[in-house]
Parts: C-alpha cells; structure tokens; sequence
C-alpha cells in the first residue's frame, strides 16, 4: 500500500510539472526604463553629472544636430548599466545627453534603460539588439538608422590617440 501511495504522489508530481512547464509565461522585463531625471538621482549614475558637466560639445554640431533632429520621428536609445567607476565607453551616455539638451532635445526623445546585463528583456527587442553595454542606438520611426556606439569604437581603433566627438558622430547619422 506504501508503494502504491508513493507511486501515486510521484505521478501527480509528475504531471504537475509537465503542466506547469506548458503554461505560457509573460516576459518580465529586468531592464528598468528611466528618465534623465531619473537617472540623475539613481544611485548607481553618481558618476553622470560630473560626466555630464565636464563635457564641452563642439557648438558648430550642435546647431547641425538642432536643425536635423526631428522630435517627432527621432529617438536615442540608451542601454547602459549602473557602476561606481566610469569607463571611456560609458562616459558618451552623458556626454551625449549634454549633446542632445544643448541641441534644445526634449529628454522625451531619450530613452533610457538601466541594465544589467545585455542579455536583460526590455520591451524594443524586436527591433534593437544589444550585445553589450553601454549601446546608444538612433531610430527613426522605430527603425535604427545608427549603432552610435559602434561608430565610437571604430573609430577609436583607427585612431586611437584620437578624441571622439560624440557630436559629430550624431550630426554624421543624423544626415
């Protein structure tokens, strides 16, 4: 009778666990959507105001980015992840956002997710890809136009000793 009982329960665990696993699931997005304000006061972007203020953009791309950027169809992507030490690649989110509001940007056109890991949901997956952080994407209508962070670093490995002005790269995808 005992191992009748204990066969029984191990079928219903059974069978409850192929059921479970065939239920559909909701995706969970792990990647918080923040606000520059926001990101501003989280703990884990202390680093950004200094970036942001230390930054003097080029004001000849500026007034090019001011008059390409149309609010209505463009939006810049940020997918970066809270640290204490700021790495070159992560310095270009706040130094173009400074970019972006002296172009007289609405932060309504920048999107920002705190991540991570590049692998962490996030709900425009179906049409932007991030395979590390930081990424800064383009889009325009939805569509990306430009990979901002892979123009940094190609140029960076052909001109190392060069400094990238993220500003030029924006008014370069922008045209």
């Amino acid at each position: 009778m005992k191992i009748k009982m204990k066969n029984i329960i191990l079928i219903w665990f059974s069978i409850s666990l192929l059921y479970s696993c065939n239920e559909s699931t909701t995706t969970i997005y792990d990647a918080q959507r923040l606000t520059i304000s926001q990101v501003r006061m989280h703990s884990g972007y202390l680093w950004f105001d200094f970036e942001y203020q230390r930054y003097q953009p080029d004001q000849k791309y500026v007034d090019s980015i001011k008059i390409l950027f149309n609010e209505e169809y463009h939006r810049v992507y940020f997918f970066v992840k809270p640290s204490c030490a700021c790495d070159l690649s992560q310095e270009y989110f706040p130094y173009l956002v400074k970019v972006l509001h002296k172009a007289g940007i609405s932060d309504s056109c920048m999107i920002v997710y705190s991540m991570s890991s590049p692998k962490s949901p996030f709900a425009e997956s179906i049409y932007l890809n991030v395979n590390s952080i930081p990424t800064i994407y383009l889009t325009k209508l939805l569509q990306p136009i430009a990979l901002i962070t892979d123009s940094i670093s190609n140029e960076l490995k052909h001109n190392p000793n060069n400094i990238v002005k993220i500003e030029r790269i924006m008014y370069e995808s922008l045209k």
